[in-house]
């Protein structure tokens, strides 16, 4: 039989997830797929899981590798691929119906292109939504198109796609051996060799978010995500990418505080790559955006992490005005304020809300419930409104209609930096 689709997933330590994961891809109506798991490692019963399922399908095969990262796991799959497109999984993830891999296949061959992807969408404790944050906007379709990658300028999302696997070998393109952000580099590679890009308006993929911590103050960790930066601005560069520019330096800001902190402890090799990256934006024809801040001396640096810290100080003593705490947003930033509180005054918490009536789910493990479960609490406990700056504007207005008088606005992720401390760390999720 031809193999049309070999799909390639690195698991590592997911009992609860696997058999959901690989349900999804066996379900599939597409005829000639390939499935090829590799377990980096697992300790978990991960390992029975997937002999089972390999004793049951003969298109399942599964290697096994001793704790390299999941970008080395992909290439050790890509290496006993077969197919003629290839795709990608987490092994806690799932397709969004069983015909995915079957419209995506027979786009590719109806336009002949080398890279087909649609909608991605997210999975949080069951409940399904969209990912249409600021930067993963880029990842919902509305039509059916095939367009260049020039229009496109993005490099995030990769397990939406498929990938022709013969244009992967001769142009040698592989995952970085990165431990984190290996994907995009990977991605854009791929997508811009492609050229011609099938996009269709369908759900394909569905990603399980996860109430989990990853530390950036891993030295491994946050090297490797400035090195993935590095490739996206310096490829932007160098093909006249304004919009993929633009986002790369967006993603700079994003990481600003983590690399500052990483700097004035002294990491040298972080030092390297952005002073690298630095020469790169100054010998072009760009101008500073208002992300750019990586020529800053470690002067400059120290002065902005004293205004950090006095920031996070009134922060702190606003808090301590009030027995009690609403934090009102329940994602990252609003898991970075409840970090701070459990820290520092648990007993104050009162809980996450949002403007959800029926939020459902936990953060941090604690029930996420609607805003409106607190109007007992609007004169005396104090709302932080904790969302990134495009939404806390309508939080605030909401906070304000419901009569909610105690306000605070946090509308970045922060860090507690009293507790920052550099680690060596190679895989730090806990």
């Amino acid at each position: 039989m031809d193999i049309k689709i070999s799909v390639i997933i690195p698991v590592y330590n997911m009992e609860k997830y696997l058999g959901q994961c690989l349900e999804s891809v066996l379900g599939q109506t597409l005829s000639g797929i390939q499935i090829i798991c590799i377990d980096d490692g697992s300790t978990d019963n991960t390992h029975m899981i997937l002999e089972n399922y390999r004793s049951k399908y003969l298109n399942i095969s599964v290697l096994y590798q001793n704790r390299k990262g999941a970008g080395d796991a992909r290439n050790k799959g890509l290496e006993h691929a077969r197919g003629e497109f290839v795709a990608f999984m987490d092994s806690d993830d799932y397709y969004a119906s069983n015909d995915v891999l079957e419209v995506l296949y027979n786009y590719a061959v109806l336009y002949g292109v080398k890279a087909v992807g649609g909608n991605l969408l997210r999975d949080l404790e069951g409940k399904i939504t969209n990912r249409k944050g600021e930067l993963f906007q880029n990842c919902v379709f509305e039509q059916d198109a095939v367009i260049n990658f020039s229009d496109y300028q993005f490099c995030w999302g990769y397990t939406c796609f498929i990938f022709n696997r013969e244009m992967l070998r001769q142009n040698n393109i592989v995952f970085p051996p990165y431990i984190r952000g290996q994907d995009p580099p990977f991605m854009l590679m791929a997508l811009s060799h492609a050229d011609k890009i099938g996009i269709v308006a369908k759900d394909i993929y569905v990603a399980r978010a996860f109430d989990k911590k990853v530390k950036y103050n891993s030295i491994n960790i946050i090297n490797d995500i400035a090195r993935c930066l590095y490739d996206i601005i310096t490829f932007s560069i160098k093909h006249n990418y304004i919009k993929l520019l633009e986002t790369g330096i967006q993603e700079l800001e994003r990481w600003k505080i983590y690399f500052f902190l990483h700097l004035i402890c002294g990491n040298i090799s972080l030092q390297n790559i952005l002073q690298k990256l630095n020469e790169k934006i100054v010998n072009s024809k760009y101008k500073k955006s208002d992300g750019y801040y990586i020529d800053m001396s470690i002067n400059d640096i120290k002065i902005y992490i004293e205004k950090y810290l006095q920031k996070i100080d009134s922060y702190i003593r606003r808090m301590n005005e009030y027995k009690e705490i609403i934090v009102y947003g329940a994602g990252q930033v609003g898991k970075s304020v409840y970090d701070m509180i459990d820290y520092r005054c648990p007993e104050k918490f009162l809980g996450f809300a949002v403007s959800d009536r029926a939020p459902g789910g936990t953060a941090r493990g604690k029930e996420i419930c609607c805003i409106d479960k607190f109007l007992e609490k609007r004169k005396s406990a104090l709302v932080i409104i904790a969302g990134m700056p495009n939404i806390s504007g309508q939080m605030v207005k909401k906070a304000k209609e419901l009569g909610f008088e105690n306000k605070l606005v946090i509308d970045e992720e922060i860090i507690d930096l009293e507790n920052f401390k550099q680690v060596d760390d190679k895989f730090a999720v806990y």
